[in-house]
């Protein structure tokens, strides 16, 4: 398997911001997460409707417990999950976060910083109109926030609950399938995956967050096709790929399980860096080539 540095990108790939319009650079904790088509009824249930989002105020139990984001609007929305820090509120969680995604450049790195003092990021997913998705989230007792982006534009809507003890019995911890390990230097998978939905735990062991994302190359398009058009900003040339999965970042020392539902093909995963604290410390993105049968 091709695993090459590609030196050229910045910390968060192409264009510098295309992963802050999905709200990925705010996830630098992570969590061990599942993502699942919503076939039964979550534990917890956030609820976009009517231009406002709602969530219950208590839900009584630890452990890893299930979350549906359900979206009942006809706007794709982008749902994000934070456990707040002690000590810290929603409205200044809702401040950082506002200033995160107006942010460019170095300020980018003041503003991940602010919503790290605030909360952890646990992830979220990207729910179609009158859909649902669930999570599956090692749940600690704290206040959680839940904050749902509508594609039209229209203001983030957000919603808290707290989470005690007791309660519903937790389920078991997700059992992955195949195991992605992503450091500064390496970048370690399987070279061959079966079709179909799959269970991947990926799992930093450098020391900064990092970003996953997967590609299926069209007919006769190489890595270096794509990395070039991703490296373009994705808006010049012909679009090598015609499928795509994006994750968040995955805190160092920490893994995330999520679900990957793969047609056959040859595919692409590239990893980059978040935003290091100086220009010297970026890293550079990786790449994994590997095939679907």
């Amino acid at each position: 398997m091709d695993r090459r540095p590609k030196d050229s990108w910045g910390p968060w790939g192409a264009g510098g911001s295309r992963y802050r319009g999905l709200r990925f650079k705010a996830s630098l904790l992570g969590a061990l997460l599942l993502l699942f088509g919503a076939a039964s009824a979550a534990d917890v249930n956030a609820v976009l409707m009517n231009g406002r989002l709602s969530a219950p105020a208590v839900y009584a139990g630890t452990g890893y417990h299930s979350i549906g984001l359900v979206n009942h609007t006809a706007e794709t929305a982008m749902f994000h999950v934070y456990r707040l820090s002690r000590g810290a509120s929603v409205d200044d969680l809702m401040a950082a976060d506002a200033a995160l995604q107006a942010a460019d450049g170095e300020d980018v790195i003041t503003a991940l910083e602010q919503v790290a003092d605030e909360a952890q990021a646990l992830s979220g997913a990207s729910v179609s109109g009158f859909s649902d998705e669930q999570l599956v989230v090692d749940l600690e007792r704290g206040t959680y926030a839940v904050v749902a982006t509508p594609s039209d534009g229209s203001a983030p809507q957000w919603a808290t609950f707290r989470v005690t003890e007791g309660g519903d019995e937790a389920v078991d911890e997700p059992q992955a399938r195949y195991d992605a390990e992503l450091s500064g230097s390496s970048f370690d998978m399987p070279e061959t995956v079966v079709t179909g939905d799959n269970l991947w735990k990926l799992s930093s062991t450098g020391d900064q967050p990092l970003v996953v994302s997967f590609y299926r190359l069209l007919p006769g398009s190489t890595a270096d096709d794509l990395l070039a058009y991703l490296g373009a900003g994705g808006g010049q040339g012909r679009q090598p790929y015609d499928e795509s999965e994006s994750f968040v970042a995955v805190t160092p020392g920490a893994s995330a399980i999520v679900t990957l539902d793969l047609e056959a093909g040859d595919w692409v995963a590239v990893r980059t860096a978040a935003p290091a604290p100086t220009a010297a410390a970026e890293e550079a993105a990786m790449i994994a080539e590997f095939r679907v049968d």
